[in-house]
């Protein structure tokens, strides 16, 4: 005899087991009221202690609610883990006592009899059936679909079925006590029949209703055929739709559990099912390896992701387009067979306590089937790029992801899994809105971002009006691929070792810089970006080999980041307007301080940028300075400080301090912790932060109250305002170029160091970057160019090579004045950013006087020079205020020179025409080893990517009464002069490409040209004109018929000379003699913009100026 147990052996037992010939002893119980259990569970419950065991099982039949059974094939699952225990039998293996059927075979041959007890009488489902007001009916039919069980709390437990007969469905409901005992009786497909069946209205649908006054049985097709079909009474018709087709269904084994919690199982080694809509699904009593379901009324879709990667696939290994079988509330599933061995359901590996949390959220939210797999694929994203991460716990990635639910799927509206769902299936399913396929949101990871942005890597140059093209040659060949919202850009902001700031996750990381003041330990959005890169190279000399340092990297504008989650921080809060008043000391009254942990307040006014100490090997180091102030609480003693004392702060990356520098931005204000340590000098001004010793706080500066924030209060000085410094009055001014260029702005000649040509005082200036180069650098450095690389490859200092320089014209915003900066940082990391279009602000600059003229400088940065840059994205319209521009004819500069009159260094603009091109140029040139290209090959056959096209001229301009030459650079410019329309400028590049380089000198006759000495110089000419329609001759000539324009220029200044020195030797005819005179050389100009004539603007305007001057005199 066989050894019988009960559920107290199995609660003793530490793990899972079979059935092995031991049967199982104890009391079958349908949970349906209030427990720990969900109502419709079926439980085995101990007879003896009252333990239960939650049982998955195939059926249930009501009347054998609270009946002793005992239980001969069986499986015991016990996971310790995920803290689940539950039986798996079917009801052909329960027996009662003293039986040799099982209650399954014993139910059939019952309800056989009860049928021959029955009158074989019953409606069916038809379009006319009727019954009359206030009667019962019989009803006999094949069931069609099973909703699930409605049982959640506070709502009476209730189900529906359907049968159909003909393609004619009848809804019946079940409702009220004990209803959820005949919820896993019935089967899709099987035959009943009913009696005394009620008639109710529900959601505007009249359907039947199952009450303690009803009854069914089961019966066979052969009984479903013999029965009688009762006539219809008019007076009381019924609900009934139309069905088309055979119920839905699919029958398979689970061959994998990819993921319990949320019902998502493999089947067949093909399919992916879907159960977490299906409303009798329990993540606590999952299916396991190996076990058969047939599965009815379901949904079909497959699930895909763009070119991108998806992390929820991945996660679950599945291929890109995997078929999908999505439950509802209309499916229902039979369990067929359990696996006979014994698993307990695994699935890869994950944050349980994670998982656990954003399954809590999403059934908290409602979402249907779309909005799940999005949410998920953000829960993978999340698994993936920062399940590594030490510093981030379950609770940040929660934040996490709520926050990117928000911005990728905004406010969902809830699903509500109802018996309305149910009822209006046939019209639409409220789980399931989706067609034949559902697109994931594609979160890549940062290698493939980087990767896929660097495919789309395109030559970057903007030819903006006020750029000097003289120094093309020495050009930074800067590429850049343009991301915008196409997928979800998600990283966490870093900063490395040396203190520059990188996007990473788990895959890589990226340089990235921003104008937001970001956090580090943040999660970001980028919404659009940038990616950057930049041509360092050089060829080396000797090996003739061309080196290709790496500099890459990400910019994005503070108002395209979108913060998902920033590092909890205590925050405090100034409401005082402080802009006015000199403060002596801060007071908050929650602050609880000890003699070991005192606060100080600190408002950082100077920044400098983090440089590599030579004497220190690989320490980096940054300085502010910052006005101290004394932070007391309520009951704190006097601190003896100076108020307002300047003091420096230094961090580095040896105390793993330079993560504090993005708290200690300029103009910030912020509250340190353990600042002046007990028993330290107090008068002392520098002060090394380190990330032990030290905590910083921001400070809010707002009048408005600001939730979760301490708040302080500032107590005035006593001194007047006339002897202190306000903190508005303590951050130097920025200006415009304009500014710089006035006169009232230059420093006193007295301020200027002597011998050197630099002003004391320094200077931040604001604008738009038009061009950058390189340049040699100012002296020779005291490292080769092995040392410049190696220090670059380890810590992004300098340009990867010893005395180079970098060059960028910054131009008015609004305006076409220029300054020149030169960038020498061999010790400070290669400044990023600085691309063509972008709107910078440098701090600290110093201002060198121009060698020959009193009123140009240029600008050179030291160690104390920073830059912010405010935007990368070139302005789309390049909006010039031309309007105070003065206008000035030539005659007035010729008056000027014989005079010696210096013109300041300012813009004019001059009506004239082209007299002549005495000189152009056109060349394709590789701006790595500096040589012609010809057929896209330059001499050491460089990428075809660093091969630039410069174009120059030097023509004679005339206003029909004095003349001037002038220079013009850049293609832009020169083709504007050129009155060249696009597809000839195309054409006209073309041929130059041909052959690396042409021009045309204008001031020989034709017998001097080189044109007719070398065949060559034809050819061109000839391949010119096929392309183009005509020889460069022509194209020059022709420039000369274009009519008058706006030339906007600038004097170009010459040493200076004596007033004879300034005149040359011309020689003239007259009357066939030939007569040597002397003239004044002629004005030389720069050209800085073009601009066509509105020819009856002009002559209004001079009419205008006309009358004006006549009714003045």
């Amino acid at each position: 005899m066989s050894a019988v147990i009960t559920p107290k052996h199995l609660f003793e037992s530490t793990h899972g087991q079979t059935s092995n010939g031991q049967k199982l002893s104890g009391m079958l119980f349908m949970v349906t009221k209030g427990t720990s259990l969900e109502r419709g569970t079926t439980e085995l419950v101990d007879l003896t202690t009252k333990q239960f065991i939650p049982c998955l099982v195939d059926g249930f039949i009501p009347k054998y609610h609270k009946v002793k059974v005992l239980i001969t094939e069986w499986n015991y699952i016990f996971d310790s883990v995920n803290g689940y225990r539950y039986l798996e039998f079917q009801l052909d293996s329960v027996f009662t006592e003293r039986s040799e059927e099982s209650i399954l075979r014993r139910h059939i041959l019952s309800q056989n009899i009860l049928y021959q007890s029955l009158q074989h009488v019953f409606y069916v489902p038809n379009h006319k059936l009727s019954c009359a007001t206030a009667k019962r009916i019989d009803l006999a039919g094949q069931i069609y679909a099973i909703s699930s069980l409605f049982a959640l709390p506070d709502i009476r437990s209730h189900f529906y079925l359907q049968l159909v007969r003909d393609q004619q469905c009848v809804t019946i409901q079940f409702s009220g006590k004990d209803c959820e005992k005949f919820h896993r009786y019935f089967r899709i497909g099987s035959l009943h029949c009913f009696r005394n069946l009620s008639i109710i209205s529900v959601s505007g649908s009249d359907m039947l209703s199952f009450d303690s006054n009803a009854s069914n049985c089961v019966i066979t097709p052969i009984q479903y055929q013999e029965i009688t079909i009762k006539p219809n009474h008019p007076t009381y018709p019924l609900t009934v739709t139309e069905v088309y087709e055979d119920p839905v269904k699919f029958t398979g084994s689970i061959t994998r559990v990819i993921d319990a919690l949320f019902g998502i199982y493999e089947l067949e080694n093909k399919l992916i099912l879907c159960l977490f809509h299906y409303m009798n699904y329990s993540p606590d009593r999952p299916f396991r390896l190996g076990t058969r379901l047939c599965i009815f009324q379901f949904h079909a879709t497959k699930l895909s992701t763009s070119l991108h990667t998806s992390h929820l696939l991945n996660l679950w290994q599945v291929q890109n387009d995997c078929p999908m079988l999505i439950a509802c509330q209309n499916t229902s599933i039979e369990i067929k067979s359990f696996a006979p061995h014994y698993t307990v359901p695994t699935e890869p590996i994950q944050s349980i306590k994670l998982k656990h949390m954003v399954y809590m959220d999403i059934v908290m939210h409602q979402t249907n089937f779309i909005q799940l797999m999005q949410q998920l694929e953000i829960y993978a994203t999340l698994q993936y790029k920062f399940s590594n991460t030490t510093d981030l716990d379950e609770e940040a990635l929660l934040k996490a992801f709520e926050s990117i639910r928000k911005h990728a799927l905004g406010i969902m509206e809830p699903c509500q899994i109802d018996s309305e769902g149910f009822l209006r299936h046939n019209e639409v399913c409220q789980v399931v809105t989706c067609g034949k396929n559902v697109m994931l949101n594609s979160y890549p990871d940062l290698k493939n971002v980087k990767s896929n942005l660097e495919d789309k890597l395109v030559p970057y140059s903007l030819d903006l009006a006020g750029e000097n093209h003289m120094y093309e040659q020495n050009k930074v060949f800067i590429q850049r691929a343009l991301f915008d919202n196409e997928f979800v850009l998600l990283g966490r902001v870093d900063m490395v070792h040396d203190g520059r700031i990188v996007l990473v996750d788990n895959s890589s990381r990226i340089l990235l810089i921003t104008t937001k003041n970001i956090e580090v330990g943040a999660i970001y959005i980028c919404i659009r970006a940038r990616l950057f890169r930049e041509d360092l190279s050089t060829v080396n000399m000797e090996t003739r080999e061309v080196v290709r340092p790496d500099c890459t990297y990400l910019s994005c504008d503070g108002s395209d980041l979108y913060a998902v989650y920033r590092p909890q921080q205590t925050t405090f809060q100034i409401q005082q307007d402080i802009s006015s008043i000199v403060v002596d000391r801060f007071v908050c009254d929650r602050l609880v301080e000890t003699y070991q942990q005192r606060f100080y307040v600190v408002h950082v006014i100077t920044t400098f940028p983090i440089e590599v100490m030579r004497q220190h090997e690989n320490v980096m180091e940054n300085r502010v300075i910052a006005v101290l102030y004394s932070l007391q609480g309520p009951q704190s003693k006097p601190i003896s400080i100076d108020a307002g004392k300047r003091i420096i702060l230094v961090t580095n990356n040896r105390n793993q301090s330079l993560k504090f520098n993005r708290q200690l931005q300029l103009d910030r204000w912020c509250v340190i912790l353990g600042l002046i340590q007990p028993g330290s000098n107090e008068n002392k001004t520098t002060f090394f932060l380190s990330e032990k010793l030290h905590e910083i706080y921001p400070i809010i500066m707002t009048t408005k109250q600001t939730a979760n924030t301490i708040q302080l209060r500032a107590i005035a000085s006593d001194l007047p305002q006339s002897t202190a410094t306000t903190a508005t009055n303590i951050i130097e001014p920025v200006y415009n170029i304009s500014q710089l260029t006035t006169e009232a702005l230059y420093s006193d000649p007295k301020d200027m160091e002597k011998g050197k040509h630099f002003y004391i005082k320094p200077a931040n200036i604001t604008g738009i970057i038009v061009s950058k180069h390189f340049s040699k650098g100012f002296a020779e450095d005291l490292v080769s160019d092995k040392e410049a690389e190696e220090a670059y490859h380890a810590f992004g200092i300098g340009t990867a090579k010893s005395n180079r320089n970098i060059q960028v014209q910054l131009r008015q915003l609004d305006g076409l004045e220029t300054i020149v900066i030169y960038i020498d940082s061999p010790t400070q990391h290669y400044p990023l950013g600085l691309v063509t279009g972008a709107h910078v602000t440098f701090r600290n600059l110093l201002r060198k006087h121009g060698r020959h003229s009193a009123y140009r400088f240029h600008c050179i940065t030291n160690s104390e020079s920073t830059f912010e840059v405010e935007t990368t994205i070139a302005p789309e319209n390049d909006v010039i205020n031309k309007e105070d521009i003065p206008v000035i004819v030539f005659s007035q500069l010729h008056s000027e020179l014989v005079d010696g009159i210096e013109r300041e260094d300012t813009i004019f603009k001059v009506c004239c025409y082209i007299r002549s091109v005495i000189l152009l140029r056109l060349k394709w040139y590789c701006i790595t080893c500096k040589s012609i290209v010809r057929n896209g090959n330059c001499y050491y056959m460089c990428e075809s990517g660093q091969q630039i096209f410069l174009a120059s001229a030097y023509i004679e301009l005339s206003d029909s009464k004095a003349c001037g030459n002038a220079n013009v650079d850049g293609e832009r410019l020169v083709f504007q002069i050129l009155n060249l329309n696009e597809r000839q400028c195309e054409a006209l590049k073309q041929v130059v490409y041909q052959y690396g380089e042409i021009y045309y000198e204008g001031w020989r006759t034709p017998e001097q040209t080189k044109y007719n000495k070398e065949e060559e110089e034809e050819e061109k000419e000839y391949k010119a004109k096929e392309k183009i329609g005509y020889q460069l001759r022509d194209i020059c000539n022709k420039a000369k018929s274009r009519g008058n324009v706006w030339i906007y220029a600038k004097r170009q200044f010459e040493k200076k000379q004596e007033l004879l020195q300034r005149l040359r030797k011309v020689k003239m005819s007259d009357k066939n003699c030939t007569l040597t005179t002397w003239e004044f050389e002629k004005i030389k100009l720069k050209v800085i913009e073009t601009e066509e004539i509105d020819a009856i603007t002009l002559s209004y305007e001079y009419l205008l100026k006309s009358l004006h001057d006549f009714m003045n005199q």
